[in-house]
């Protein structure tokens, strides 16, 4: 006997979708701190019972908004390195009020840091996939140092009044760090 997998439930997806975006809206205007689920369901349209029908807490909304963030960076395709630099830096564009305000709470450090882990993850696989021969230690080395200036030029661009198109601020990320990161790869990969 086939058993047959049912396909997802799109009315679910979009309820879930709904209360992602509506995090991210809430967390612009109040902070993490200071939105709660009440405020989630409302903003989502959606009774509380609804939400824990989708999500446990806020955390779990949180985690899945990465998650997905993660899906899509993941299906990035670029001829340069890092190919999903440039989705990253639009979906930072694209909340850019979001961004400077979890600058401003240890609440907001907490989100930052778990955005920041998805971020790492993308750097460190990326540069797995480039420099096979270079020692593991290496590329957690390295892959700490390309996130951390990812990571400032990401808030440094929230705080500017005019910031570069994604597609520019990529282009400048990638020929400021790359060749200096290229070449220390290259030595430390080769036997001494």
């Amino acid at each position: 006997m086939t058993r047959r997998i049912a396909a997802p439930d799109r009315r679910a997806e979009r309820t879930r979708v709904r209360l992602e975006e509506s995090l991210l809206e809430l967390l612009a205007e109040r902070g993490y701190e200071r939105t709660s689920v009440r405020a989630l369901a409302a903003r989502a349209l959606v009774g509380k019972s609804t939400f824990y029908e989708h999500f446990r807490d806020k955390d779990a909304v949180l985690e899945s908004r990465l998650a997905r963030l993660a899906r899509a960076l993941g299906r990035a395709t670029a001829d340069a390195a890092f190919p999903f630099l440039e989705p990253l830096l639009e979906h930072v564009s694209a909340h850019r009020a979001l961004a400077s305000r979890l600058g401003k709470s240890s609440a907001g450090a907490i989100v930052l840091a778990r955005f920041t882990r998805v971020v790492r993850a993308f750097v460190r696989s990326e540069l797995e996939r480039s420099y096979p021969n270079v020692p593991r230690q290496s590329l957690a080395f390295a892959s700490e140092h390309v996130t951390g200036a990812l990571t400032a030029l990401l808030e440094a661009r929230s705080s500017q009044a005019s910031p570069p198109e994604p597609a520019e601020l990529a282009l400048d990320f990638r020929r400021l760090v790359l060749p200096g990161l290229d070449a220390w790869l290259r030595a430390v990969s080769t036997p001494r």
